[in-house]
């Protein structure tokens, strides 16, 4: 018998065309707009995942601003910057990135500042992950990635110096501008050889035809006088 009713309750449900309800049923709101069933349907839906969103990322803002209920442990990572010659390099603005923050991450200010001190070292407090170092200092900059696994941590960034290359820079444009100039100049030596090739060789047809025609008057004068 029950199985008589879950097939007639089954057929009960795939007659009704549920397009024609949720288009079909008209509701009306409190300021006596009239609106679809499926229409109200999908602005709740909407509403309630917007508020779910909302909640977290302000939880998310909040936990950043205060701290989190709960402080987690945290390590010093000390970074060391010197110049190509090993030299240390005061002044430098360290950054350090969470490598996996993704999107949130800027807003969210994840990125640690600080400057090295006299002897090109600084410290920063950080959590267990995986971060991107990056150093800024007046005559270049340098890039390193370390990751804190429960530990202190040292990391020595080297900085590229920026004028270094562009003299580099300086000296190829230098030498393709030689380059460019000496393949100028043996193409106009090129040029200047075949025009005067076939200036000479024009002058040889002109000469040959020359001599053909007094040839051939010479030829027929002395028919005249044969006659």
């Amino acid at each position: 018998m029950s199985d008589d009713n879950n097939d007639d309750d089954s057929s009960v449900l795939e007659s009704i065309d549920t397009d024609e309800l949720l288009e079909g049923t008209q509701l009306e709101d409190t300021d006596g707009d009239t609106k679809s069933l499926g229409e109200a349907i999908g602005r709740a839906i909407g509403a309630i995942i917007g508020r779910h969103i909302g909640e977290l990322i302000g939880r998310m803002v909040t936990d950043r601003l205060s701290g989190g209920d709960e402080e987690e442990d945290t390590h010093e990572l000390t970074v060391t910057v010197a110049d190509e010659d090993g030299e240390p390099v005061p002044g430098a603005t360290v950054t350090t990135k969470d490598a996996d923050g993704g999107l949130l991450s800027g807003v969210l200010g994840s990125a640690e500042r600080a400057e090295t001190d006299d002897d090109g070292e600084t410290t920063v407090q950080l959590e267990d992950g995986d971060y991107t170092v990056e150093v800024d200092a007046e005559d270049g900059s340098g890039e390193d990635n370390v990751t804190i696994e429960g530990e202190d941590e040292e990391l020595s960034v080297t900085i590229e110096d920026e004028s270094d290359d562009e003299e580099d820079a300086g000296e190829d444009e230098a030498e393709d501008a030689e380059e460019d100039e000496a393949e100028e100049a043996e193409e106009a030596e090129e040029d200047e050889a075949e025009e005067t090739e076939e200036a000479e060789e024009d002058e040889a047809e002109e000469d040959e035809a020359e001599e053909t025609e007094e040839a051939e008057e010479d030829e027929a004068e002395e028919d005249e006088d044969e006659e």
